[in-house]
């Protein structure tokens, strides 16, 4: 929030207030109910939540995307941007192992245009 000391966060909106206000001024919330000069307790901040296993297979799923996409260009790169080329040999290596994932069959060929394969 700060470094100044005086200050803390409203323990029902969160916002910023200081040690000498009697209520927030952005909720309403009275700080001293019982008239009293304690100082209210820091809320307890909750440690941040793993992500949700969708939230988890999403992120997952846009990266392996990405990868595809970057192996993708790299091919067009390869095969002087000819569409046509690049979906030929994707097609022919598809025949050859049909049940290989995308990112694997463009692997596979960009490893045999570079002569490894």
């Amino acid at each position: 929030m700060t470094d100044d000391p005086d200050v803390f966060p409203c323990t029902r909106c969160g916002k910023a207030i200081y040690h000498a206000q009697t209520y927030c001024p952005h909720c309403g919330l009275e700080l001293y109910p019982q008239g009293g000069d304690e100082v209210p307790a820091a809320p307890v901040i909750p440690a941040p939540r793993q992500p949700s296993f969708f939230r988890q297979c999403w992120r997952r799923l846009i990266g392996l995307e990405a990868r595809e996409n970057n192996l993708y260009l790299e091919l067009l790169q390869r095969v002087n941007f000819n569409q046509e080329r690049a979906q030929y040999l994707l097609d022919a290596e598809r025949a050859l192992a049909p049940e290989v994932s995308r990112s694997r069959l463009l692997t596979r060929v960009i490893a045999k245009l570079d002569g490894g394969g």
